[in-house]
């Protein structure tokens, strides 16, 4: 989960949570500069430990929600496998000061979401050895390159995308 805005920027590592027994986010930091451009299009990113939000242990799980908070504190992601999916989003009323901790939290303390952010767009993003993932693919523990590994078609074979609604609420 990535964050790219202009200059002045940065992911706060140590924000201040809403209990203070609480981490403020459960992701791993991987970047805090989130500022991009040609040269650096890094972004200020989180990795979800939870090897079920993304690739063969998410499709194994049958998949799941991720939620997004956008509010005067900063941005909040979640991240629920499906069978754990909060029954407030399922009945189409969300509320996410019932829900644990969020997996990403891009605080406004370093970084003023509202000159960095606005007509917010959501970008549902397939693309296959990109920036990121290209340069990445190496330490995936998989075999070969990234190129190879798209170029088989059984790479895919357990691969689908479903989306069961997506919602705004403002």
């Amino acid at each position: 989960m990535t964050l790219h805005t202009g200059p002045q920027c940065l992911l706060d590592e140590n924000p201040t949570s809403d209990s203070a027994s609480t981490a403020a986010f459960l992701g791993n930091v991987l970047s805090t500069a989130c500022a991009s451009s040609p040269s650096d299009n890094i972004g200020c990113a989180f990795r979800d430990p939870d090897p079920s939000s993304y690739g063969q242990g998410f499709n194994e799980a049958g998949g799941g929600v991720f939620a997004h908070l956008w509010n005067q504190d900063g941005i909040k992601i979640w991240h629920f496998k499906r069978s754990s999916t909060p029954q407030d989003i399922t009945s189409g009323s969300p509320d996410p000061s019932t829900w644990p901790t969020p997996v990403a939290f891009w605080s406004n303390a370093k970084c003023d979401m509202a000159s960095h952010f606005v007509d917010h767009s959501l970008v549902i993003d397939t693309t296959l050895c990109g920036d990121w993932a290209g340069n990445v693919y190496g330490n995936s523990g998989c075999p070969g390159t990234c190129a190879e590994a798209v170029s088989q078609a059984s790479t895919f074979d357990s691969a689908s995308v479903l989306f069961n609604a997506l919602s705004l609420r403002l």
